[in-house]
C-alpha cells in the first residue's frame, strides 16, 4: 500500500493544475486498495469509475495505468496482510443490530415457515453467496469430471512425440505439468542452453530415459508441443515467487533489451513481471514454435486490457525486430539453471 500511496500522491503528467489532492481524500486510498486486492471485482473498471468522480477522463486513465502497472510487481503476501490490518483498524462498523436490519432491508424477504424454529428465523443473516466459493466449487467439479473422463478413456495426459528419448511407459508416469515442462525444455535451442541434461534432471528423474544433452525438437513436431507449452506459459504466475530477485533482474534486463522501440512506453508500463518471464522463456524456442506460443501469451495479455484502452493491446503476430532481438539475446545469454529451479520446477509440485 505504501507504493500505491506514492503512486496516488504523484499527480498525473497531464493537466497537473487540475489534479486532485489525494492527501485530503483518504477514503479514496482505502477504496483503491479494496478494488485491487478483491478478486471478485474488475480492478481496472472499478478504479476507473472511482477516479472519474473527482477527475477528468485523461487524468483518471493516466493514474489508473500507473497504479495497475506496478501492483503485480512489488506487493508480497506479507505486505498485503499488514496493509489489510491497517485498513481494518481504520474502519468503523455500525452496531450489529443495525447492520442486521440493513442487510435484511437490502435482501429478499425470507419466507416464514411455521415448522422452522423461531430462533433460527430471527438469527439468520442475509447476504449473497461468496463468488469465490462458487468458483471453487465449479473448478472442483470440473476437475472431477475431467478426471473421470480420462479414466474412462484410458488416456494418459497428452500424447508423447514419437522422437523423445524416453519410453511411452516413462512418459505416462510423469504428471501433466512435468510433461509440459519436458516438452518446453526439449524445444529449447541447443545454441542457447548449456547442459540441457542438467536442466531436465531438475524436473524429471534420469531413470527410464535417455539423455537430452544433444536433443532438440525437430520442426515437424512443433504442432504437438505448442499446445502443452502454451498452457505451461500461462501458468507461470501461479508458482512464481516475486521475492526471487535473481529471476526478476534477468526478466527486467530482457525486457529492456528486447521491448524498447518495439512496443510503446504505455504498453510496456502495463506489462507485469510475469509477462516478462513468459516472453523470456519464449525467446529460447525455435522460431516456428515461438510464433504460436507468442500468440497464446499475447492473446491472454490483450484479454486483460479494458475495452476503453484497446490502443494498448499488443500485436497478435510477433514483430520481426522482436524476433531478431529475442534470438540474439537468447544466444548471448544462455538459459541458467536457476530459471528451472525458480520458475519451471515449482510448476510441477
Amino acid at each position: 500500500m505504501r507504493a500505491l500511496v506514492r503512486g496516488l500522491l504523484t499527480p498525473p503528467r497531464v493537466a497537473q493544475e487540475h489534479s486532485v489532492n489525494i492527501k485530503d481524500n483518504p477514503n479514496m486510498l482505502v477504496h483503491v486498495f479494496m478494488f485491487i486486492f478483491n478478486r471478485e471485482i474488475d480492478s481496472s473498471s472499478g478504479i476507473g469509475a472511482l477516479l472519474t468522480r473527482d477527475m477528468n477522463l485523461v487524468q483518471s486513465n493516466d493514474l489508473r495505468l500507473r497504479v495497475l502497472g506496478r501492483m503485480s510487481n512489488t506487493f508480497t503476501p506479507k505486505s498485503v496482510s499488514n496493509d489489510m490490518c491497517i485498513v481494518l483498524q481504520c474502519l468503523e462498523f455500525a452496531p450489529l443490530q443495525q447492520l442486521q436490519l440493513d442487510m435484511e432491508a437490502s435482501s429478499s424477504i425470507h419466507a416464514y415457515d411455521p415448522e422452522e424454529p423461531a430462533f433460527e428465523v430471527q438469527s439468520q443473516l442475509y447476504s449473497r453467496p461468496s463468488l469465490l466459493q462458487i468458483q471453487s466449487n465449479l473448478s472442483a467439479q470440473s476437475r472431477f469430471q475431467h478426471s473421470n473422463a480420462a479414466l474412462r478413456l484410458g488416456k494418459r495426459h497428452s500424447e508423447m512425440p514419437c522422437d523423445l528419448p524416453l519410453s511411452q511407459e516413462t512418459w505416462g508416469g510423469y504428471s501433466c505439468a512435468q510433461q509440459q515442462v519436458v516438452l518446453f525444455l526439449a524445444s529449447v535451442r541447443l545454441d542457447c542452453i548449456h547442459q540441457k541434461e542438467s536442466h531436465m534432471g531438475l524436473v524429471v528423474p534420469t531413470k527410464g530415459r535417455l539423455t537430452f544433452a544433444s536433443y532438440h525438437t525437430p520442426p515437424n513436431s512443433g504442432t504437438q508441443i505448442t499446445g502443452p507449452v502454451s498452457t505451461m506459459l500461462l501458468r507461470v504466475g501461479e508458482a512464481m515467487d516475486l521475492n526471487k530477485l535473481e529471476m526478476c533482474v534477468v526478466a527486467r534486463q530482457f525486457a529492456e533489451i528486447c521491448f524498447g522501440g518495439v512496443f510503446g512506453n504505455m504498453q510496456i508500463q502495463t506489462m507485469t513481471i510475469v509477462f516478462y518471464v513468459q516472453m523470456y522463456l519464449i525467446a529460447f524456442m525455435h522460431k516456428d514454435t515461438r510464433l504460436q506460443c507468442y500468440f497464446s501469451v499475447v492473446d491472454n495479455f490483450n484479454k486483460r486490457i479494458p475495452h476503453a484502452l484497446q490502443h494498448l493491446m499488443l500485436p497478435e503476430y510477433i514483430p520481426h525486430t522482436l524476433t531478431e532481438r529475442m534470438h540474439t539475446y537468447s544466444t548471448e545469454h544462455p538459459m541458467p539453471l536457476f530459471v528451472v529451479e525458480q520458475i519451471l520446477r515449482p510448476l510441477c509440485v
